[in-house]
């Protein structure tokens, strides 16, 4: 190959000294053996800062008969990194949930940055070249049009109830038009050419924001935007949108602006340093020991209701990053709780009584948002302030999305505020103490509890995250992982 035809730029950036750069990755075992695993210039770097080959993935996910065809890509995620995505063409329409639960089989095998995170479907063949190879610029571009419409469709929970403005987003995101030339007489098909793709595209839409759609032969009897937001269920029906720390809402919420929820947020951060800064004295060691990239899962023994907003600021910078579980029965029964918790907090809601796989997927969720997760392992406060019982949730959400783990010791937060108080009193405890120990890192509890059963492996790690704290609590040297289905105790 002498060069590109009247393009030297070209030539360049691919001829030198004889050589020719393909742009072909590889990987050399110890034998010498080199294994193509992608391009270069489709390499994927996660938040992490690790490279995913699409390729590697495309042959991993796509081992069944479920998927006609799939492409794996990197979504930017406004970060400088981006999001392991695939766009995937089901053999059959109906086999969208088989195809959902192998995706979520395969992940479950993989490392954590390994794993896809956004998942849309495609009707018909994926973009290709003349050499039927496809075009993963084009599949960027269609995935990110996508979430464009899921995002638009899951605000309708934040959405003043009564409003149909939502819809006609997303209906002009799908059509590719601009926001606001959608109104309630824009008809479907004349205006804005929507064909049986669009409407399975819209339809997948509603379902991430928890709307049943119309059945496709009804939604052909439906002539304008209108028509379609008259038919869509009552809105209180729906869900928690996944797209964010979770917020709750229904028609008898209040609703609070985004700006108002904006501003109480700083005003909230202002008074949680003065008052661990000020009214108390928070002493905080083991700084050193926050991770710097990637969502962690935060460890930490619980005996008050200033232990949330005390690790908030133990964590410096990374605390504003910071969501925690909390009882949906408790701080979201009611209107005035549901809108302070949900706009000015970072509380995710759960169920205590209700559905544990639930409420574990609402936590992985959490993670997978960038968002760290504080997890009380003993469950709720307690009442004397020592330690109680863990529970192996905090496990298993660390297996689940391959987060570490940082053991964290609180001590004065009892004596302020008991629980029962309604109020914290500095005159009975001033002085908060916080320790941070040293991360436990999600590939060694795997290594370490290789070969055990899953609840097994469960209570394994969970028994490492008490030592931890406990060493915090005691001033002693942290646990140590030992070997497979063994944990060491440091010595004493």
């Amino acid at each position: 190959m002498a060069g590109y035809l009247d393009d030297p730029v070209a030539t360049h950036e691919v001829l030198a000294d004889g050589w020719l750069r393909t742009g072909d990755l590889g990987r050399l075992d110890e034998d010498g053996h080199l294994t193509l695993v992608g391009r270069k210039k489709d390499v994927i770097l996660d938040a992490s800062g690790k490279n995913v080959y699409p390729d590697e993935l495309e042959e991993l996910y796509g081992r069944t008969a479920l998927i006609k065809e799939l492409s794996v890509v990197g979504l930017p995620d406004g970060k400088a990194h981006e999001r392991v995505a695939c766009l995937c063409v089901p053999a059959s329409r109906d086999d969208r949930a088989k195809v959902e639960e192998h995706f979520a089989k395969i992940s479950a095998e993989l490392p954590f940055w390994k794993r896809v995170k956004v998942l849309h479907f495609w009707e018909g063949d994926l973009p290709k070249t003349a050499t039927r190879k496809v075009k993963r610029p084009l599949v960027i571009a269609e995935l990110l049009r996508l979430e464009k419409a899921t995002a638009a469709a899951t605000r309708l929970a934040t959405e003043p109830a009564g409003s149909d403005a939502w819809l006609y987003d997303l209906l002009a995101d799908l059509a590719q038009r601009p926001r606001g030339s959608v109104t309630a007489q824009t008809r479907l098909v004349a205006d804005l050419g929507f064909d049986s793709l669009l409407v399975a595209e819209l339809t997948v839409a509603l379902e991430k924001a928890g709307v049943k759609a119309p059945a496709e032969a009804e939604s052909a009897t439906l002539a304008t935007a209108g028509e379609l937001a008259r038919r869509l269920e009552k809105r209180e029906d729906a869900p928690i949108p996944a797209s964010g720390p979770v917020r709750e809402r229904n028609d008898a919420d209040i609703f609070v602006p985004g700006a108002v929820a904006a501003a109480g947020r700083t005003a909230i951060g202002f008074f949680q340093k003065a008052l661990y800064g000020g009214i108390f004295q928070a002493e905080v060691s083991g700084q050193a020991n926050v991770p710097a990239n990637g969502a962690f899962l935060v460890a930490a023994n619980h005996a008050s209701h200033l232990d949330v907003g005390l690790v908030k600021i133990a964590l410096g910078e990374e605390g504003t990053k910071l969501a925690s579980l909390a009882a949906r029965d408790y701080f979201f029964d009611n209107p005035w709780k549901r809108a302070w918790f949900g706009n000015f907090t970072n509380l995710v809601p759960i169920q205590r009584r209700g559905s544990l796989k639930e409420s574990l997927h609402t936590a992985v969720r959490t993670l997978e948002l960038g968002y760290h997760l504080l997890i009380f392992p003993e469950g709720t406060r307690s009442p004397d302030g020592a330690l109680q019982d863990f529970k192996p949730a905090i496990a298993y959400l660390s297996f689940a999305a391959g987060a570490d783990i940082l053991p964290v010791y609180l001590e004065g937060t009892h004596e302020a505020m008991p629980k029962g108080a309604f109020l914290p009193d500095p005159r009975k405890r001033r002085k908060l103490v916080v320790r941070i120990g040293p991360v436990l890192r999600y590939e060694e509890l795997r290594a370490s509890t290789q070969g055990l059963a899953r609840s097994a492996a469960h209570k394994e790690v969970t028994r490492l995250v008490r030592l931890a704290i406990e060493a915090l609590r005691d001033g002693k040297p942290p646990p140590q992982i030992g070997r497979p289905g063994r944990l060491l105790e440091a010595s004493r």
